[in-house]
């Protein structure tokens, strides 16, 4: 059950829990009390995009492509999730399991198998 809305997390720790819980492909059942939510914590739950990805019926749960080793999990890197959609796009969102920011956190997008096309858009 989605703890958005419930207190206990911040803003941003809501928005990465909804993404998460999205991108899993989990039930989107909404746990707090809609009569007492705050409007910031209503605006996660009603972000028609991300619900979009969990209910798309081409896309998989997603899969860890960066930061998913033994190593990384016990230092608490940060983890890449994706996973492709409808029309070929790729989805994916980054999490950071620590209390601060990291200085620096690079990867290059051929990491989640997207390959960079040679054609320019116009």
């Amino acid at each position: 059950m989605l703890e958005v809305g419930n207190g206990g997390l911040t803003i941003d720790e809501e928005k990465t829990h909804f993404a998460l819980w999205a991108l899993a492909k989990a039930p989107l059942i909404i746990g707090c009390d809609l009569t007492t939510v705050r409007d910031e914590s209503l605006a996660i739950l009603k972000n028609k995009w991300i619900i979009d990805v969990n209910q798309d019926p081409n896309s998989h749960q997603a899969t860890c492509f960066i930061g998913c080793d033994w190593w990384s999990s016990l230092m608490r890197y940060p983890q890449v999730y994706a996973t492709t959609v409808t029309g070929g796009d790729t989805v994916a969102v980054i999490v950071n399991w620590r209390e601060v920011p990291h200085q620096v956190f690079t990867f290059n997008f051929e990491e989640l198998g997207v390959i960079p096309s040679s054609k320019q858009k116009v």
